[in-house]
């Protein structure tokens, strides 16, 4: 019966296919560009500078050497991470296949660029 079920589903999930959400599929710029305007893209974009900062603010406490810096205490929102992308997008033009995420974090290194004095 179980090796029935697992059939069923796993030829739901092949003719459905991948989805943004599941593990494995990169979400490209292409994917992005077509679809930033929706509240899907908007809080996945949201989530992947959250856990961008949450690395960031791990790898200080850790007395590593940050990805970006921003100094004193100001807070990147989730508005101002997708403003960042968007401009980041217009101004380098990365390849339509480049994994969004990636490009997320070129963009904050771009803004926010580290030097010895910053963190």
């Amino acid at each position: 019966m179980f090796r029935i079920l697992s059939l069923i589903l796993l030829t739901n999930l092949y003719l459905i296919g991948p989805s943004p959400a599941q593990p494995g599929f990169a979400i490209d710029v292409q994917w992005y560009k077509e679809n930033k305007e929706t509240n899907e893209a908007k809080i996945f974009i949201s989530g992947i500078h959250e856990g961008i900062s949450w690395s960031r603010a791990v790898t200080l406490h850790i007395g590593g050497r940050p990805t970006y810096c921003i100094a004193g205490n100001k807070i990147i929102t989730g508005r101002d991470a997708i403003s960042l992308l968007d401009g980041y997008i217009v101004r380098n033009e990365p390849k339509h296949s480049d994994p969004i995420a990636m490009i997320m974090i070129f963009a904050m290194q771009e803004s926010f660029p580290c030097n010895n004095t910053e963190n």
